[in-house]
């Protein structure tokens, strides 16, 4: 549980035995998390704290492969993540049963915006307390110590800025951030509540959807910051030191570098989130390393920001050159730099997600593109996608996993694109060698995705899905579960969509013939259970409905 142990959650452990209930009852935690992997001491234990009345009240995320402890946990109402445990799948399930405990303090002297924002982030599942002035935020942050904080700027008695400036002072509550909403919008109100520590800035009207979102991607980041790497580079060794110590205690991985030599070296092997870097460095200087940076594909796009002093000069050339982020003056208190450094990447994981969008949807175009050469293929990644969804809905429970599976069906013949046309479109039977490149499809497909890495959580049902569970597929000849769950899933959609659609050389068949040849591969080609969960999804529609292509 080292990805819990890396954040501000405080762990504890109990063994999986009948004295779990005794443990948790001691503990009382916020949470508890289970991997339940099918052993009868594990299941056991887990049916020891569920039968326990004053426990109840306890949620849990439970860990399991296995369809009988999912549905028991499901009727528990606890949360449900698939073995083997992927890291981000946990974190999700832990941002969403979190909710209910995490409170926010909304501080604004208009009752209408107090009682809209409290309407709204209340049935978002948060707790959230409010406060008519600035001097009554300021108390319940320090009486309350609430998770995150929404402030308009003028208020009585003490504006927004104070009452940031006095969170950010107060050493129990200097971590927790500051969302300001205000009607001021100015660059020079933007700055000013940055200035004293604010994580993100709004104008009003606020569009309660965007808060939301922003609220998410605090938590969001808070959460991820044991995976987040930030690179020092100063030649002081006592600054060094204070930063490297501030930022671990945050829960930042945090590399450190002497000049702009060794910080060159760290960017190209670490590849950090963020660099701050001394404005005055041995060496390499500060504009050289920026450059050098630039110049490779991996570390052009990392954000720098500098640190100066208030005796730095520095003109608009090398300013333009530089590019930062940010300039932050030294001194300056480490809660600041943190919350900088909390935008900042902030922005960029933004920035990364409408790139991989924008990325995606290239690629669905090629797909489609692909596709319609062939009208007995046309929409056929559409249907495999759909069909893959409704097995995915039983065995995923997060919205992440599930349009990570969707993806990769939409995208698992996207191999295909290096096939030659001779072979792709031949209207007839292939020959074995035909065949032969044929089947190098999930191979190329995973050579196409692999280079780009935020696709790299799709590969495994792009490369899979026409693996057995007999071990006679390809490319690999993997058994049974050592098929990861979302190539098993998509070979089921993607056979029920092949043998239901019409080929130059025979009729798609009917759905009742369709069904037994499903069910007759069950076990030797197709996972049993991803069967059995489709068919039952089938028969819950009342009828099946696939795109017919149309002949253009």
């Amino acid at each position: 549980m080292q990805v819990l142990e890396t954040r501000s959650y405080e762990v504890k452990h109990a063994p999986l035995d009948p004295s779990l209930p005794e443990a948790v009852r001691r503990d009382r935690p916020q949470l508890a998390i289970l991997a339940l992997d099918g052993s009868p001491e594990g299941h056991a234990a887990y049916k020891g704290l569920r039968a326990e009345p004053d426990l109840k009240g306890v949620p849990a995320v439970v860990c399991t492969s296995q369809e009988a402890i999912r549905a028991e946990a499901q009727a528990a109402k606890d949360r449900v993540i698939a073995l083997p445990l992927d890291r981000d799948a946990l974190l999700a399930a832990l941002e969403h049963a979190a909710r209910p405990f995490q409170t926010i303090l909304v501080a604004d002297d208009e009752p209408l915006i107090r009682r809209m924002f409290s309407m709204y982030l209340g049935n978002e599942g948060y707790r959230v307390v409010t406060a008519e002035n600035g001097d009554d935020a300021i108390r319940k942050v320090r009486e309350v110590l609430p998770d995150l904080v929404i402030t308009d700027i003028k208020m009585p008695l003490a504006d927004g800025y104070e009452v940031c400036r006095a969170i950010k002072t107060y050493h129990e509550t200097q971590g927790i951030p500051v969302i300001i909403v205000s009607a001021l919008g100015t660059e020079l109100d933007i700055d000013k509540g940055f200035n004293a520590g604010a994580n993100e800035y709004l104008t009003k009207p606020v569009d309660l959807v965007e808060l939301a979102g922003r609220i998410q991607n605090i938590f969001r980041g808070i959460a991820l910051r044991g995976r987040e790497r930030i690179l020092v580079v100063t030649p002081s060794q006592i600054e060094r030191s204070v930063l490297d110590y501030g930022l671990k205690q945050q829960g930042f991985e945090v590399l450190s570098a002497r000049d702009g030599q060794e910080a060159a070296e760290h960017a190209q092997k670490e590849i950090p989130g963020v660099i701050l870097c001394d404005l005055e460095i041995p060496g390499t200087s500060i504009v050289e390393l920026r450059d050098q940076l630039r110049a490779s594909s991996k570390t052009k796009d990392i954000p720098f920001v500098v640190l100066t002093s208030r005796t730095s000069k520095v003109d608009k050339v090398k300013r333009d050159r530089l590019d930062a982020a940010a300039f932050l003056t030294k001194p300056f208190p480490i809660e600041r730099m943190v919350a900088l450094i909390e935008r900042i990447l902030g922005e960029r994981r933004t920035k990364l997600e409408l790139e991989r969008e924008l990325l995606i949807a290239t690629i669905r175009s090629l797909v489609q593109a692909l596709e319609a050469r062939d009208r007995y293929t046309r929409g056929h990644s559409d249907n495999v996608a759909r069909y893959t969804m409704m097995i995915a809905d039983h065995f995923y429970d997060t919205d992440d996993e599930l349009k990570r599976i969707e993806l990769s069906a939409q995208l698992h013949d996207i191999g295909k694109i290096g096939i030659p046309d001779s072979i792709l479109l031949n209207p007839g039977k292939l020959s074995d060698a035909e065949m032969a490149v044929m089947k190098t499809h999930p191979e190329k497909g995973e050579e196409i995705l692999k280079p780009i890495p935020s696709l790299q959580d799709i590969l495994p049902g792009v490369r899979w899905h026409h693996e057995r569970m007999d071990g006679r597929g390809y490319p690999d000849g993997l058994r049974a579960e050592d098929i990861p769950l979302q190539a098993r899933i998509i070979a089921v959609a993607d056979t029920f969509d092949a043998i239901t659609s019409d080929r130059p050389y025979r009729r798609g068949m009917p759905i009742e013939k369709a069904v037994a040849v499903m069910k007759s591969a069950a076990g030797d080609q197709l996972d049993p259970e991803c069967v059995e969960v489709f068919l039952r999804a089938l028969e819950k529609q009342g009828a099946l409905k696939v795109k017919v292509p149309q002949e253009v």
